[in-house]
C-alpha cells in the first residue's frame, strides 16, 4: 500500500485532497472507473439512499471484484427487489448491516467507514470548495430511507483538481456527523460523481432557526409514502441557497453511509450551519424520526481543517 505523503511547513499539514485516500480505497475507485459507472445523467434518474443507483453499484461492484462474488444490482430504496431489507433498528439496523449480506461486510470490517465524529481536526492547507450549483428542475424522491432530490447533470464541485457532478442531495435525522460528540438536528448531504466513479459527498449541518425558503416547495411536496415521486419541472430550485455564509470545511477519506458502505467517498463537511423552522424539521421527522448511521472509528486516518 502506498503511504500517504505528509508536507509540514509552518507547523500546519500540506496535504492534497486525493492524499487522503488510501491506496486501498483509491483501486476501489478505479475498479469502480473501470466498471463503467461515470453516466451521471442516466444514474440521478435511478438514485439510491445516500447515492444513487450508479454510486451504490459502483461501490458494491468495486467491492465485488475484491472479493471475487458478483456485486448486488442495487435499485432505489422504494423499488420493489430482492435486495437484503436494511434499515436504523432492530435486526435490520446498523449493527447488523455486515451480516444481511456478503456485499455489505465492509459495513463491520472496514477501516474507513461513514460517518465521524468531527472533533479536533488537523489545521492543514485545502483548496477552496467552491460548489457550481445551477438553478434547475428536480424530482422529489420518497425511497424509504430518507426524502432525495434529484437534479439533472448541470452542477458540480471540482475536488483535487477533479469535476464530480451533482447527482442528489437528501437528508438526515438527526445528523450523521457528530462534533465534540453531539448531533445536530438535521444533516443534508450533497452526492456528487465524477466520470471515472469516484465520489465526492458535501455535507452540511441543519438547526433550527428561521424557515428555509428552497425547502419550502421540497417540503409541500415530498411524498409520504416510501417508492412515491414527484416531478416538479415548472419552477427551479436554486441550490446555492444551501451554502452556509463561513465555507470552512472537515474534510476526510470515508464511505458510503448505507449499505454497501463501500469506502469510495471524499467527504467534506462544512463547519458552519445553516437554519430551518423547528416546524421544517418536525416536518420531516414525521416521515423519518430516526435516519442516521451511528458514528464510526476514526482509526488512524487524516481529518482535516480547511483554516484558509
Amino acid at each position: 500500500m502506498q503511504r500517504r505523503r505528509v508536507v509540514r511547513y509552518l507547523g500546519a499539514t500540506l496535504l492534497c485532497p486525493l492524499c487522503l485516500r488510501s491506496g486501498t480505497a483509491l483501486a476501489e475507485e478505479k475498479r469502480a472507473a473501470d466498471s463503467g459507472h461515470g453516466e451521471a445523467g442516466k444514474e440521478a434518474a435511478k438514485a439510491d439512499a445516500h447515492g444513487a443507483d450508479g454510486e451504490t453499484k459502483a461501490a458494491g461492484k468495486a467491492e465485488g471484484e475484491k472479493t471475487g462474488k458478483p456485486a448486488p444490482d442495487a435499485k432505489g430504496a422504494g423499488d420493489k427487489h430482492e435486495g437484503p431489507h436494511w434499515g436504523y433498528e432492530g435486526e435490520g439496523g446498523p449493527e447488523h448491516w455486515a451480516e444481511l449480506s456478503e456485499d455489505f461486510r465492509i459495513c463491520g470490517t472496514g477501516r474507513e467507514q461513514s460517518p465521524i465524529d468531527l472533533s479536533e481536526p488537523t489545521p492543514a492547507l485545502l483548496k477552496d470548495i467552491a460548489p457550481v450549483w445551477k438553478k434547475s428542475p428536480y424530482a422529489i424522491v420518497n425511497n424509504g430511507h430518507t426524502i432525495q432530490v434529484n437534479v439533472p447533470p448541470a452542477s458540480f464541485v471540482n475536488y483535487g483538481g477533479k469535476d464530480y457532478q451533482l447527482l442528489q442531495f437528501h437528508f438526515h435525522h438527526p445528523s450523521e456527523h457528530t462534533v465534540d460528540g453531539k448531533a445536530h438536528e438535521m444533516e443534508v448531504h450533497f452526492v456528487h460523481k465524477a466520470e471515472d466513479g469516484g465520489l465526492t459527498v458535501l455535507g452540511i449541518f441543519i438547526k433550527p432557526g428561521a424557515e428555509h425558503p428552497v425547502l419550502v416547495p421540497i417540503w409541500a411536496r415530498m411524498p409520504e409514502e416510501a417508492g412515491g415521486t414527484v416531478k416538479v419541472e415548472d419552477e427551479f430550485i436554486e441550490l446555492a441557497k444551501f451554502l452556509p455564509r463561513n465555507m470552512t470545511t472537515v474534510q476526510y477519506a470515508g464511505s458510503l453511509t448505507t449499505p454497501p458502505c463501500g469506502e469510495v467517498v471524499n467527504w467534506v463537511v462544512f463547519r458552519d450551519h445553516i437554519e430551518a423552522s423547528k416546524t421544517q424539521i418536525e416536518q420531516f421527522a414525521k416521515l423519518y424520526p430516526m435516519n442516521a448511521r451511528p458514528v464510526q472509528p476514526r482509526f488512524r486516518r487524516a481529518v482535516l481543517l480547511d483554516f484558509f
